[in-house]
């Protein structure tokens, strides 16, 4: 086959059929019975911290903070089961010749599987936060609304970029399984290797582990980590208290938390700014949806 698909006109636009492409999608993770589960976690997982919150009554505990800890495990899972098969999984199978053979083009399958997944993503995450309104107004008798907005926000964004990672390792490699293993491999690297990586490119570069004060350049490596990311950008948005669920081990300065001007030991440069936190998200998405995409584009199915 060859190694691209031309667009041919048979009376749809290619915005119908990335709509198409997408609702086959949504359809298939709505009746997904692991996202059913994961679902049910979700909610169950919702329901037992606020519950917690109202029963322990210390004011220093935010029960949407709390809230930020599981979402940052059980969200990015769900990403990766929605994306690490949507093109390898059916390019594994034979059906993606079928479709391909057919109108979409290789642009259009990928966008389709990523509108659709980011939809059941959506779905999921709507359903959520509607239990946890309720569920906070029957437990601790307020509704933190401003809060839960706010890391309804970042949890979408998180939720997204691993998404886009795996829809992008998804496009780039010929296999569900090797899609799996590499997009896991990727949650768990940012979960507890990322800072030994960070603090190793510190030592190839300067000779030694980094003292009080560091350079910003090693603070944006380190807040490039999506799971970092989204901690940052929740409490941004409103929801105090949410930590980043991430492994440290302290390798990245004796002083790791103090604020980030006292760090760096200078005014805070806008790279290392709070609103950067967004991008870092969606630079998740993106770049590896558009690097699996020109790799899909030239692959010899």
């Amino acid at each position: 086959m060859s190694t691209t698909t031309a667009d041919t006109p048979t009376g749809t636009t290619g915005l119908d059929r990335v709509a198409a492409i997408a609702r086959k999608e949504f359809v298939h993770g709505v009746r997904s019975r692991t996202l059913q589960v994961l679902l049910a976690a979700l909610l169950g997982t919702t329901a037992l911290v606020f519950w917690a919150a109202e029963r322990l009554a210390d004011p220093s505990l935010s029960p949407v903070g709390l809230l930020g800890l599981p979402l940052q495990l059980l969200v990015p899972v769900a990403a990766i089961l929605i994306g690490s098969a949507a093109v390898s999984g059916e390019r594994e199978s034979g059906s993606l010749r079928l479709l391909l053979g057919m109108p979409p083009s290789r642009t259009e399958v990928v966008l389709g599987k990523l509108l659709g997944g980011a939809s059941v993503l959506v779905a999921g995450l709507a359903v959520t936060f509607g239990w946890a309104l309720l569920v906070s107004r029957l437990t601790v008798g307020s509704v933190p609304v401003g809060p839960l907005v706010g890391v309804a926000i970042a949890t979408v964004l998180l939720g997204g970029a691993f998404l886009g990672l795996s829809i992008g390792v998804s496009s780039a490699v010929s296999t569900a399984k090797r899609s799996l293993a590499a997009t896991f491999g990727a949650f768990l690297g940012v979960t507890f290797l990322w800072e030994p990586l960070v603090a190793g490119v510190y030592y190839l570069v300067s000779g030694s582990l980094p003292g009080a004060e560091v350079p910003g350049w090693l603070l944006f490596l380190d807040r490039s980590n999506p799971i970092e990311a989204y901690a940052i950008a929740s409490n941004m948005l409103g929801a105090a208290g949410v930590s980043s669920l991430r492994v440290s081990i302290g390798l990245l300065g004796t002083n790791p938390s103090a604020g980030v001007a006292e760090r760096i030991g200078q005014t805070v440069p806008v790279y290392l700014t709070d609103p950067v936190s967004v991008v870092v998200l969606v630079g998740w998405l993106v770049v590896p949806v558009v690097a699996g995409l020109a790799r899909f584009r030239r692959a010899d199915l």
